[in-house]
């Protein structure tokens, strides 16, 4: 029979590593033990440089999004800024254009109460100044041609109004006081749009309510 084999004994000096249920870190400290001892100021120093190079991490990373995000809310600060100045610039011409609108309302107001003043000095018949009025539109405007280009269109309306809109107007009360009125007339002259058309209807009407009074008429 062979003998049986008996367990060898491991070398001298050399232990079995005992099993653990420890975290790897503290094992491996534990583990470490005796170089540890025999270099306490060294394993102490290395300890510190690693846990500040940690937080030198740490905070450098930290550091980084943090920067990100104001420079992001920065830009967003920015671009709203110079969004409200924009929209100030755009309140303040609006601004402009109103208030020089009501100095010319504000002209045309005053004018056209010189111009009612003057007129009730006057003696000459309403009608005859009717006629007169719509005879020198009608001739104003014998060469106009509806084929002719919109902008030319526009710019003999704007020439119109210059030199007979605010008689017109106020011929148009005149009639009105005397007794002669057209719905038509009315209409055209309170919404006014600029076009050939209404120029000529306001002249024929100027015309037609004029032969509607009276040769004494005042």
């Amino acid at each position: 029979m062979q003998p049986e084999s008996e367990s060898v004994p491991p070398p001298a000096g050399k232990m079995p590593e005992p099993q653990t249920d420890l975290p790897w870190y503290i094992a491996m400290v534990r583990k470490e033990k005796a170089t540890v001892k025999g270099a306490p100021i060294s394993f102490a120093t290395c300890v510190i440089i690693c846990t500040a190079l940690l937080g030198i991490g740490i905070f450098t990373i930290d550091q980084w999004h943090y920067s990100g995000t104001i420079s992001e809310k920065d830009s967003t600060i920015i671009r709203k800024d110079a969004d409200l100045g924009q929209k100030d610039d755009t309140i303040r011409t609006i601004s402009e254009e109103r208030d020089a609108a009501n100095r010319e309302n504000d002209k045309l107001h005053k004018d056209n109460e010189w111009l009612r003043n003057f007129r009730s000095k006057d003696s000459t018949p309403i009608k005859q100044e009717a006629i007169i009025l719509a005879n020198q539109i009608h001739d104003y405007i014998k060469d106009w041609k509806d084929t002719e280009p919109p902008e030319q269109q526009y710019h003999n309306v704007q020439q119109y109004v210059a030199r007979f809109g605010l008689r017109a107007s106020l011929m148009r009360d005149d009639l009105d006081k005397a007794g002669q009125d057209s719905k038509e007339f009315d209409s055209v002259m309170w919404n006014f749009d600029g076009s050939y058309k209404e120029v000529r209807l306001i002249a024929d009407s100027i015309q037609k309510l004029a032969d509607n009074l009276p040769d004494s008429a005042n």
